[in-house]
C-alpha cells in the first residue's frame, strides 16, 4: 500500500484494553493530532478527504492520484499521532485491500 513503512505496530495489553505504542521508543504517550478519512468507491479517480484537527474539519475533492490516501484503490484512514516521549510524528494507517484490513505506520 502507499507510503507503508516497516515500523511494527505494536500494543500492550492490559486490564483496560489494547494500548498502542510509539514505533520509535516503545513508550505509550501517544497523542490524537489530525484524522483524515479517505473516500473513494473501487478505482473511483475522485477521492473525497475529510480531514478533522481540534475544532476544524477540511473537506477536499481530489483527484485520487494526489492523495495521501493509503489504499491505492478504495477507502482509507489515517490517524497522526505525536509521541510525548521521543517527539516523532507519525500516522496510523488503515487500508482495504482485497477484503483484508492493513494497518501500518507511516
Amino acid at each position: 500500500m502507499r507510503g507503508e513503512t516497516s515500523m511494527i505496530i505494536n500494543i500492550r495489553q492490559d486490564d483496560y484494553g489494547a494500548t498502542l505504542l510509539c514505533p520509535f521508543c516503545g513508550e505509550d504517550y501517544l497523542h490524537h493530532r489530525v484524522t483524515t478519512l479517505y473516500e473513494r468507491p473501487e478505482d473511483a479517480v475522485v477521492t473525497l478527504e475529510i480531514a478533522v484537527a481540534s475544532a476544524a474539519i477540511v473537506t477536499r475533492l481530489c483527484p485520487s492520484s494526489e492523495t495521501r490516501n493509503p489504499s491505492s484503490r478504495r477507502h482509507g484512514l489515517a490517524i497522526q499521532f505525536e509521541c510525548e516521549m521521543c517527539g516523532l510524528v507519525g500516522e496510523l494507517t488503515i487500508a482495504q485491500h482485497k477484503g483484508a484490513t492493513l494497518l501500518a505506520w507511516r
